[in-house]
């Protein structure tokens, strides 16, 4: 599918058009009741570019979820700059992270996919592979500009990290749709949580209290 994406700035911005307006569709509708001309008549795409780039309506469903995903880790490269202290790398991410995840569009994509997962289970194996593992496995990269240890290990602490950094907040906003997640909150999320890892990886590798 990559091979097929627009490489011009326009097409690619137009692409990335047609993306949003077809999750917001799958959010409304539900994945059964989301058609391709709901999607392609508020979008204003072609039917025959969303089958020669996507396929079908899973493809065009998928490649949604990767572009949610992708967001917010360039939301975080962006953000990024050299000579952070561990605990501000912490901090920053999770700021980063839970803002792009908690927004409506965000909330309503997570929602969807786990009603999906038990009947789906290619969406509910994509989702997690493509979201919530790379989360883990970029973070670890960014650990390991701290600490000299194993990317495997590092994955392990980046998975408990971010479990624990939108866990709460995550529970609540699928458990009670009406609610929603303030700034407040998600600040108080990241310095907790960078309270929390701070201590427990100068602990586990003392050299990293010194970067």
């Amino acid at each position: 599918m990559t091979d097929k994406l627009p490489k011009t700035s326009r097409g690619r911005q137009r692409a990335d058009e047609l993306l949003r307006c077809a999750i917001d569709v799958f959010i409304e509708c539900g994945y059964d009741g989301a058609s391709l001309s709901k999607i392609i008549e508020r979008s204003g795409g072609s039917r025959t570019v969303v089958y020669q780039v996507y396929g079908n309506k899973e493809g065009l469903f998928l490649a949604a979820l990767k572009m949610m995903a992708d967001d917010v880790y360039q939301a975080y490269v962006s953000d990024y700059h050299p000579g952070r202290t561990l605990r501000e790398e912490f901090e920053a991410f999770g700021r980063i992270f839970l803002a792009g995840m908690f927004t409506e569009r965000a909330v309503g994509a997570c929602r969807l996919v786990f009603a999906q997962s038990l009947s789906r289970r290619d969406i509910g194996e994509f989702f997690y592979r493509e979201g919530v593992q790379k989360s883990y496995q970029c973070f670890a990269r960014v650990l390991q500009n701290h600490v000299d240890a194993p990317l495997g290990e590092l994955e392990a602490v980046a998975a408990r990290y971010i479990e624990m950094l939108r866990g709460p907040l995550l529970m609540r906003i699928l458990c009670t749709p009406d609610t929603l997640v303030t700034p407040q909150e998600i600040e108080e999320a990241a310095v907790r949580s960078a309270d929390v890892m701070t201590a427990w990886m100068n602990a586990r590798w003392p050299e990293a209290a010194a970067s």
